[in-house]
């Protein structure tokens, strides 16, 4: 949509070569997909000028940023705060075939791709083999340095519940397998089994620690494991760790004041013209600190908020934003109210 909108307006295109300087964001190639990815290792790379472009008064005063898909296009850009994560996402995941892409769109017309037949054959069994070769690289490393086993339940879009296994080493991260759990009440003694396997399948000589999350099946599946495999150690995984500590301090001392800075982060980043008011009052400084944990986004976005407290009171008492008909919103009126 992005794309199709901005390259769908002479304009516009103009306006987004003059923040990129020149650089485009649309990648053809031979195919429909190869396309969809270089695109998106475009953007990507050109994130901020994009930004800059839908935050400027040179978009503002565009006719077609008053117009529903402009609307749309720049709330996706801007605002929305999965978009950026989901196409950084994409990017890091498909850098292994970003080669292969880049080779199909030099190659040009004419390539002609494996058949399926191929693909479900021979190719497979290549496939399978080069995995097989770089385990078997994995397990030298094991056998010489020694290793950890990491352990990671999530839940996949069809509400499955899998169990991921990796083993970390000196000759970095390997994917073992994951289970699925759905079938199973996932309580410690069925945690402790499926441990106890991946210990007996990478070798319990092998094996210095075990990562896990805190939760209370995998705390239990600890102590079991400690109690017949005597050498090895069990680790707590520091990001859930530290994201339970926060929680807990949160709820002791700080849960109304987060509360009250979400309606502010929200309030702000959810309507165009107070981000670009906010970006001019603390010269381009964000208030919204996206990290790894849950709990530590609202810490680090206190932080941010704390060190631009005195633009942020600046902008609420601004003819700006009293000339602003969002100011005389219920919401407008509250977070005006908290911030001021």
């Amino acid at each position: 949509m992005v794309v199709k909108f901005v390259y769908g307006h002479g304009i516009i295109i103009s306006l987004m070569r003059k923040y990129t300087n020149g650089k485009e964001i649309l990648r053809p190639s031979v195919t429909r997909f190869a396309t969809s990815f270089l695109t998106l290792q475009s953007m990507y790379k050109v994130k901020k000028p994009l930004e800059q472009m839908f935050a400027s008064e040179d978009w503002v005063s565009s006719p077609l940023s008053q117009t529903t898909q402009g609307k749309v296009v720049k709330r996706i850009v801007i605002n929305d705060l999965n978009f950026w994560p989901h196409v950084t996402f994409c990017v890091k995941s498909v850098v292994p075939l970003l080669p292969m892409i880049e080779g199909i769109a030099e190659y040009g017309r004419g390539l002609k791709p494996p058949s399926m037949h191929d693909l479900r054959t021979w190719i497979l069994k290549a496939g399978v083999n080069d995995i097989n070769l770089l385990y078997e690289e994995h397990k030298k490393a094991w056998n010489k340095y020694g290793c950890t086993i990491m352990s990671d339940g999530w839940t996949d879009g069809k509400n499955r519940s899998l169990i991921n296994f990796l083993i970390n080493s000196s000759a970095d991260t390997f994917f073992l397998k994951s289970i699925d759990a759905s079938t199973s009440f996932k309580n410690g003694q069925l945690i402790f089994k499926y441990l106890d396997d991946v210990i007996d399948e990478v070798g319990e000589v092998n094996v210095i620690q075990i990562v896990t999350d805190n939760a209370s099946n995998c705390i239990k599946a600890r102590r079991n494991i400690m109690e017949t495999r005597h050498r090895i150690w069990w680790t707590p995984c520091a990001a859930h760790c530290i994201n339970l500590k926060l929680e807990d301090i949160a709820k002791l001392i700080f849960s109304d004041t987060i509360e009250q800075a979400k309606m502010v982060v929200k309030f702000l980043y959810d309507h165009g013209t107070l981000l670009s008011l906010l970006r001019k009052y603390t010269n381009g400084k964000e208030i919204l600190r996206p990290s790894v944990t849950r709990f530590a986004i609202s810490f680090l976005t206190l932080q941010s908020m704390y060190k631009v407290k005195r633009p942020l009171e600046q902008m609420f008492a601004s003819v700006d934003l009293v000339s602003s008909t969002l100011s005389q919103t219920t919401q407008g009126k509250v977070v005006k109210r908290n911030c001021y």
